[in-house]
């Protein structure tokens, strides 16, 4: 059980660092709240609570599309599941690099808090909670410098 709850957020991040919109939105339950900011302050930055799925899918695609190459680690995860709901805590290791200059980029850890339930025999992230436990580059330069455009919505 506890695999398949921790697949939830490995499908999350790779998705962002694959820029799938396919994959995030697998990922996220439709209501999802992404809170990054207990994560900025620690680089001086603020940053909006996210909410609605198609919100956080299309500003992170926004963000990394044809713009940052990314990798992600998860770490220590613990698992609690009650019934059609889980508390997922882990560490995710992030690195950054941006696609036009390979020199600028950031490395970060964050201390993830996330709250999932299960729909349709699958978990799905809800509400992700993310903290800085260290860095090293410039996150806001990922981050906060991202260009407006957000990628196009693909409709069914």
């Amino acid at each position: 059980m506890d695999g398949q709850v921790t697949e939830a957020l490995h499908r999350f991040c790779r998705g962002a660092q694959s820029w799938d919109r396919d994959l995030l939105i697998s990922a996220l339950s439709t209501d999802a709240e992404l809170d990054p900011r207990a994560a900025t302050v620690a680089w001086s930055a603020r940053a909006p609570r996210l909410i609605g799925r198609d919100a956080i899918v299309d500003i992170l695609l926004g963000i990394f599309h044809s713009r940052v190459r990314t990798t992600h680690a998860i770490t220590e995860s613990a698992v609690v599941v009650d019934g059609p709901r889980a508390d997922l805590r882990a560490l995710l290791d992030i690195r950054h690099r941006l696609l036009a200059d390979n020199s600028v980029g950031a490395d970060l850890t964050y201390r993830c808090t996330t709250e999932l339930v299960n729909a349709d025999s699958r978990w799905v992230l809800r509400r992700i909670g993310v903290e800085t436990v260290r860095y090293r580059g410039d996150p806001a330069e990922i981050y906060c410098r991202a260009p407006v455009a957000r990628p196009a919505r693909h409709t069914e």
